[in-house]
């Protein structure tokens, strides 16, 4: 499988739209005054999604681990994701690997779906405003994480669409050590 085909019919056409429908579930609901569900699964998507385009870049490589992976696409996201990780936070470590190996976190965090509500948003007994968003996993005062699906999926999507961008304007293959194949991708 080429770059084009992995990214057109892969991540914008499968990763993308599955978190959309999910996102789509849920505004119907709230909108029908019935409680939303799928956060947790969007949330273990996205972050498990973040880690394999992060084996897309340039500069992967194919003995790179899972966490540097995470870390390289999480940074691309956008400035709030890259503070996050410049300030110690460990995110793959506390979200993505909780939520891949245990279905939940260590520490207390809060999920939510949208960043649409003129109100804020709770996070144990700590108001988060979400028009201040940047980013759509963030940490609170006492330590808190939280995560908004929809800014996040947003952010995602923007990072994918520039990376895809780069290969789209490459004169050189983006990673030749590195071969994608319908079931996954192997190193060469």
């Amino acid at each position: 499988m080429d770059i084009t085909t992995l990214f057109e019919d892969y991540i914008f056409k499968r990763i993308i739209p599955d978190i959309e429908i999910v996102l789509e579930t849920a505004r119907v609901a709230r909108a029908e005054g019935r409680r939303p569900h799928g956060q947790v699964l969007c949330a273990l998507g996205l972050l498990t999604h973040t880690e394999f385009i992060g084996r897309l870049y340039p500069q992967a490589r194919s003995k790179d681990g899972n966490k540097a992976c995470f870390d390289r696409h999480f940074r691309e996201l956008g400035d709030g994701y890259r503070l996050l990780l410049d300030t110690g936070y460990k995110v793959y470590d506390d979200l993505r690997h909780g939520l891949a190996h245990r279905y939940f976190v260590r520490n207390p965090w809060a999920l939510i779906f949208f960043s649409d509500h003129e109100k804020p948003f709770d996070v144990f007994g700590e108001k988060i405003d979400r028009k201040s968003l940047s980013a759509g996993i963030g940490v609170t005062p006492k330590g808190y994480y939280y995560m908004v699906i929809d800014r996040y999926l947003a952010d995602f999507d923007q990072a994918c669409h520039r990376l895809y961008n780069r290969y789209q304007s490459a004169s050189t293959p983006p990673f030749p050590d590195i071969k994608i194949t319908p079931l996954g991708w192997a190193s060469s």
